[in-house]
């Protein structure tokens, strides 16, 4: 006989017998299944109801440090070069950051240029400014990522807005 994990069709489980006539005659519904805990088979295949154990959250950051972390990419610790609070003037800090950006930029081309790349000191200024070029392009993600919920309160306002029109416009025509 073949234990039942290597059978081509499993047997129907124990409680297709209430189901039956002998059920319909009682007119009450079958109890719910008992509940799979642990390891079980089915065709075959090994399943556990075990759930993967969660990372547990990072400690908070000091309050001078960004962590940001993309969906796609890697996490960036970066020091925080714009000012901190509520009334900033986000568009001046994202053109002062690109400017910066650029700046740095066009100094990490013209140490490439220059191909010191054998001297150690000029190895280590170009790790610095190549590390301060991710502190700038993290600081930009952050700035623009604090835009998020004015954007999204503007799509729904858009969206609302184009909904009443919608149905302006339809009670208009039932009403022609």
């Amino acid at each position: 006989r073949n234990p039942p994990s290597a059978m081509a069709f499993p047997k129907p489980p124990e409680l297709y017998k209430l189901y039956g006539s002998a059920a319909k005659a009682k007119r009450k519904p079958p109890d719910p299944p008992p509940v799979i805990s642990g390891v079980y088979t089915v065709f075959g295949l090994v399943y556990t109801t075990e759930l993967p154990v969660e990372p547990q959250p990072a400690a908070p950051r000091p309050r001078g440090e960004l962590q940001l972390r993309g969906e796609v990419g890697p996490q960036w610790d970066a020091r925080k070069l714009y000012p901190d609070g509520d009334k900033i003037d986000r568009a001046a800090e994202l053109k002062k950051l690109n400017r910066q950006l650029l700046e740095e930029y066009i100094a990490v081309v013209g140490m490439l240029a220059t191909d010191n790349t054998a001297n150690p000191e000029a190895k280590a200024a170009l790790e610095e400014k190549k590390a301060h070029l991710g502190h700038i392009l993290a600081n930009m993600y952050a700035l623009l990522a604090q835009y998020r919920p004015h954007q999204a309160r503007q799509a729904l306002i858009a969206s609302l807005v184009e909904q009443v029109k919608r149905r302006n416009r339809l009670a208009d025509e039932v009403d022609e």
